[in-house]
């Protein structure tokens, strides 16, 4: 068995010492740190010793998070933050899932997203489904998990002329499956209404893309919003 890359672990090896059981991964804070990993096992068992080469089929085994443009009035998105999702798995060689350690709060971490140019600017030119996080170090690769209760997309916004707003989405429930890109659609009314909404089950290189939607209303003048109310 194998994995890549090979630092950032803790492993645990089998009861004879001769092969990987298990690794304890946290996600790192930094997107530009964290892992996007692949593990391989041989498809024949490998016995005794010898010199034969073993072909190894590698496949992702984390969770992508990325954030497109869906309707936005304009202004600057100044900051999105993933807030109180789970940031520790150990992941089994054998049957090749994760178990989410859970017991409590100290497994839980926030997350910001680098976005691209640093503050996303959205004009008139600015295309639905372009990506707000910068593609180089900005996609979130996380620990597969059913999102726990709490956990939110915190989306700083600043219309022009106007002051910064944090507005707030649930996120917890969704499904973060392992080797799934969930790309969340962030759309921003000129009443500072969030709304975050699927693009669509769609197949690329590595992952597949997995819908989620949650709306967000009641954004007043001068207060934050955080009371999900449609899923």
């Amino acid at each position: 068995m194998a994995n890549a890359p090979a630092d950032g672990f803790t492993p645990k090896l089998n009861s004879d010492g001769t092969a990987l059981e298990s690794f304890t991964y946290t996600v790192p804070a930094a997107a530009a740190d964290q892992k996007d990993i692949v593990v391989a096992k041989p498809e024949d068992p490998v016995s005794g010793a010898n010199n034969k080469s073993v072909p190894l089929n590698f496949k992702h085994i984390m969770s992508a998070v990325n954030f497109k443009v869906g309707t936005i009035a304009h202004g600057k998105i100044k900051s999105i933050t993933l807030k109180g999702v789970y940031n520790t798995g150990i992941y089994n060689f054998g049957n090749g899932q994760w178990a989410i350690l859970n017991q409590n709060d100290s497994h839980k971490s926030d997350y910001i997203v680098p976005l691209a140019g640093g503050q996303f600017s959205v004009g008139e030119g600015t295309a639905t489904g372009t990506f707000i996080n910068d593609q180089g170090t900005g996609t979130l690769f996380m620990i597969p998990q059913i999102v726990g209760e709490g956990a939110t997309v915190e989306v700083v916004f600043a219309a022009p002329n106007s002051n910064d707003r944090t507005l707030t989405a649930s996120i917890a429930g969704d499904d973060w499956g392992k080797d799934i890109v969930t790309n969340y659609t962030i759309s921003i009314d000129e009443q500072n209404n969030l709304n975050i909404t699927p693009v669509g089950k769609l197949l690329d290189a590595h992952y597949i893309i997995a819908q989620v939607e949650v709306t967000v209303e009641g954004m007043n003048d001068g207060g934050n919003v955080s009371n999900p109310n449609q899923w």
